[in-house]
């Protein structure tokens, strides 16, 4: 019963300034990766304490880690997340655009902009807009797309975009996922592998990943 939500960009020329809303539920951007796993298990299973945001929806996007026009390596990395998805409760939003594409930034730096005009289309339905943080407070990296001092910048009047779990490192992360069984079968970290719905296992992203479940 999921409906997809094609957010096509052609000739962009106009900004709408929406009105406040009232709800207060939040959605979290979700790849399948370890940030948005650990985000999307922290703010509904409460192992991390209780300040949390009222998670009730993930956003999956067809044309960024999957290129737009693999239909059938979405389907796979739709499928391989249901059971995590859903033993969380969460509903899960599906998105389709050609925003990577017609846009002229570096992916690397443009990316948490272009996470935040995804989960804006959902504001008439949540107040906040969560992004998994790539790099902890401790071990910032200056360069990347998406940053707890730029991040929240990209808010509106009515819903906030909100960068989180910076205050973990990335084999904390891990540590916790590997806790869940179900999180530790459908994780999905690849985006250089040929295959777009699945890891590859040799790259180094992949690689990075075994020896941080590893050591956990």
């Amino acid at each position: 019963n999921e409906k997809v939500i094609e957010f096509y960009l052609y000739n962009p020329q106009y900004i709408f300034e929406a009105d406040a809303v009232s709800n207060s539920g939040a959605i979290a951007a979700f790849s399948g990766g370890v940030d948005s796993m650990f985000t999307a298990l922290r703010h509904t299973d409460g192992s991390l304490g209780t300040a949390n945001y009222p998670l009730s929806d993930l956003v999956m996007v067809h044309g960024f880690d999957v290129s737009l026009e693999n239909q059938s390596a979405f389907e796979e990395l739709t499928l391989r997340t249901t059971g995590f998805v859903n033993s969380l409760g969460l509903r899960r939003r599906i998105v389709k655009t050609n925003l990577k594409i017609v846009t002229n930034q570096n992916w690397e730096h443009s990316f948490s902009a272009q996470l935040a005009s995804v989960l804006h289309q959902f504001s008439n339905t949540a107040k906040f807009g969560l992004i998994g943080s790539g790099s902890p407070y401790s071990f910032p990296d200056p360069v990347w797309g998406s940053q707890p001092g730029t991040d929240f910048l990209l808010s509106g009047s009515g819903f906030s975009i909100v960068h989180d779990g910076a205050g973990y490192s990335r084999q904390k992360k891990v540590e916790r996922l590997s806790k869940n069984v179900i999180a530790r079968q459908n994780l999905k970290v690849c985006w250089e592998g040929v295959e777009q719905g699945r890891n590859c296992g040799v790259c180094e992203k992949c690689i990075r990943t075994k020896l941080n479940f590893l050591a956990a």
